[in-house]
């Protein structure tokens, strides 16, 4: 028996600036705005059209990542529509075979300590489940026949394609507090890996989990708590500065909570998950945020 973490690779090369140029190309259509194109003209268009939430423009660029990870995981993937799936058979893929070290691979739930009783209590019965399945093989089961043991904790192999607007639907559902741990778990892994080689698109969208995750996507769409506070002008201040496509939102975030602001760098908030923060802490934090995004400059 094998036990190994999710993992996720691209499938494709990805040169995001050159995704934005196409993006650019495609989108200017619209305006029949071509003749504006610059070198340095693609970001600052994309961030626009963005911002008015004209989606459909970046639907024209697709990319596919390969995801190792539990079946429980993919289940809830291929619910995702706009997409196409390619995934390993536990209909054809005999475990007992060389090529699969004659073993069992489960993924380790991010959500059990090893070593803790629930941790033991799973690995145990993914010992038992290894060893049936053997069995049923050695008695002349199917694989399609001997699967139907199997757990969601088989590890399995799934390529997924979509376009961006569809990968920023799937972030924005999978990446949330909502989500189940072990997606989630999946879905920050593969948004840090667009994050890193994307510029633009996925920049507004934060992993959960972050230290800052929780307060600033409250911030941005609850601006009716900072109306209760008396904090009107603070929140309409802050989207304006997010949304007028000359802040960085990664320079505004470092500013307010690790800069000169010293309230927040020294609050206990930072220490902890936002899991773990009590409501008071939620208010310190959030009636700081807004006013202090106001000496931004």
């Amino acid at each position: 028996m094998k036990i190994i973490n999710p993992s996720v690779m691209l499938e494709d090369e990805i040169d995001g600036q050159a995704i934005l140029k196409k993006l650019e190309r495609i989108g200017r259509t619209c305006y029949k705005s071509e003749g504006n194109i610059k070198e340095d003209s693609a970001e600052k268009f994309v961030k626009n059209i963005m911002n008015r939430n004209h989606m459909s423009v970046i639907e024209h660029e697709s990319i596919s990542v390969r995801i190792i990870c539990d079946r429980g995981v993919t289940h809830e993937i291929v619910r995702h529509r706009i997409a196409s799936y390619s995934q390993e058979s536990t209909r054809y893929c005999n475990y007992s075979n060389d090529k699969f070290g004659n073993e069992l691979t489960f993924i380790k739930p991010c959500f059990f300590d090893e070593g803790s009783e629930g941790y033991e209590i799973w690995k145990k019965s993914m010992q038992n489940i290894e060893n049936e399945y053997m069995k049923l093989i050695e008695v002349d089961a199917t694989p399609q026949e001997a699967r139907s043991i199997l757990p969601n904790s088989i590890k399995t192999e799934l390529v997924m394609t979509m376009n961006l607007r569809e990968w920023r639907h799937f972030f924005l559902l999978r990446c949330d507090k909502a989500a189940h741990p072990q997606m989630r778990q999946v879905a920050n892994l593969i948004l840090n890996l667009f994050k890193a080689n994307i510029p633009i698109i996925f920049d507004d969208i934060e992993p959960y989990g972050t230290k800052v995750w929780e307060i600033v996507n409250k911030s941005y769409y609850f601006h009716e708590y900072a109306e209760q506070q008396g904090l009107a002008n603070s929140a309409k201040e802050m989207k304006e500065r997010i949304y007028d496509g000359n802040t960085n939102i990664d320079d505004l975030i470092k500013y307010v909570f690790y800069g000169q602001n010293q309230e927040i760098a020294d609050s206990c908030v930072l220490t902890k998950p936002c899991s773990d923060l009590t409501d008071d802490d939620f208010d310190k934090a959030m009636t700081v945020f807004l006013n202090a995004v106001c000496e931004f400059k």
